[in-house]
C-alpha cells in the first residue's frame, strides 16, 4: 500500500483507538493496540523513540539470512500523529494464545535483544533519545536524559550516600562503567511478548527497550522471578547481589521518599537551590 492509502486511513484509525480506549481503559490488561481490519495492528500513545527502536529491530531481524531462532518482529508500515498522540500501523499477525513454555520464550527474545548490534554512534540508553524506561525509576521513567553510564553511575551513588544518612545498614556501591551493556527488554510480562500461528515467538512492546549495563537488566529480572531466573541462564549472567541490594533499596526510596532527580543534572552532578 502507498503512502497516501495510509494518510487515507488515519482518520478511521484515530477513531477506531478512540472507540477502543473508551471501551477498555478500565480493564485489567487494558493495552493500546488495536487490530484494524484485517491486515493490520495499530499502537497507539506510542513515542518516537518507540518507533525509531522498532523500526531498528524488525529492519535487522528481516536481514538476516538464518532466522530460526530469530524472534518475529511487527513490521511498522506507517505512523503519524494527530495532537499530542503517535499512532503506530503495523503489519498485522495472528496471534495464538501463550504457550506454557512463555517464560522460556520469553528468556531467548531477551537474549537475542542482548545480541543485536546497535547503530554506530549509539552507545547508551534507548534508540532516538528521551528518558530511560526502566521500573527502577519512579515512575518507570528516569526522571533525567542521562548522557551516559557515568553519569547514571553518578545519580545511583549519590542516591547510596542518601541511603547510608538514613539507614545503620551497609549498601555497596553500584559500578556500572566497565560492565557489560547491551540491549534489554524492561517490560517482562507475558504481553509484551506473544506467540503467532506459525508457532514464532513475537516482541510486541518497545517502549522500555534500551541499551543498558547488566546490574539494571538484572534489576529488571527481579520483577518477575520465575521468567528472570529463565533470563539469567540465557544471559549467562550470576546475580550482582550487593548492586541488586542498594539499587532496591534506593529504588524504593525514590519511590517513596527521595525527589526523583535527587538533585541531580543530566549528568549526575549536583545542582545547587537558587
Amino acid at each position: 500500500m502507498i503512502s497516501d492509502d495510509y494518510i487515507a486511513l488515519e482518520y478511521r484509525i484515530v477513531e477506531e483507538c478512540k472507540t477502543h480506549r473508551r471501551n477498555h481503559c478500565m480493564d485489567a490488561n487494558y493495552s493500546s493496540w488495536i487490530t484494524f481490519g484485517s491486515s493490520y495492528l495499530v499502537k497507539f500513545n506510542v513515542t518516537e523513540a518507540e518507533i525509531q527502536t522498532q523500526t531498528y529491530f524488525s529492519t535487522y531481524a528481516e536481514s538476516l539470512v538464518n532466522k530460526s531462532d530469530v524472534p518475529r518482529i511487527p513490521k511498522p508500515l506507517h505512523h503519524f500523529q494527530r495532537g499530542s498522540v503517535w499512532y503506530l500501523v503495523m503489519e498485522h499477525i495472528n496471534f495464538v494464545e501463550n504457550p506454557q513454555d512463555v517464560p522460556r520464550r520469553i528468556a531467548q527474545a531477551v537474549k537475542w535483544l542482548s545480541e543485536v548490534p546497535p547503530p554506530p554512534g549509539h552507545e547508551f540508553g534507548p534508540l532516538g533519545g528521551g528518558p530511560i524506561n526502566h521500573v527502577f525509576f519512579k515512575w518507570a521513567t528516569a526522571p533525567l536524559e542521562f548522557t551516559g553510564i557515568a553519569a547514571l553511575e553518578r545519580y545511583i551513588e549519590w542516591g547510596r550516600t542518601w541511603l547510608l544518612g538514613s539507614s545503620a545498614e551497609t549498601f555497596e556501591p553500584v559500578l556500572l562503567t566497565g560492565q557489560r551493556v547491551m540491549f534489554t527488554q524492561d517490560d517482562l510480562r507475558p504481553t509484551s511478548f506473544g506467540v503467532d500461528d506459525q508457532g514464532r515467538t513475537v516482541i510486541r512492546n518497545f517502549e522500555s527497550v534500551a541499551m543498558l549495563p547488566e546490574s539494571f537488566v538484572q534489576f529488571s529480572l527481579l520483577s518477575n522471578p520465575a521468567i528472570g531466573q529463565e533470563c539469567l541462564k540465557a544471559l549467562g549472567m550470576e546475580w550482582k547481589e550487593s548492586h541488586l541490594k542498594t539499587m532496591s533499596t534506593l529504588s524504593a526510596h525514590l519511590q517513596m521518599f527521595f525527589p526523583d532527580d535527587l538533585h541531580l543534572d543530566k549528568d549526575g552532578y549536583f545542582v545547587p537551590s537558587e
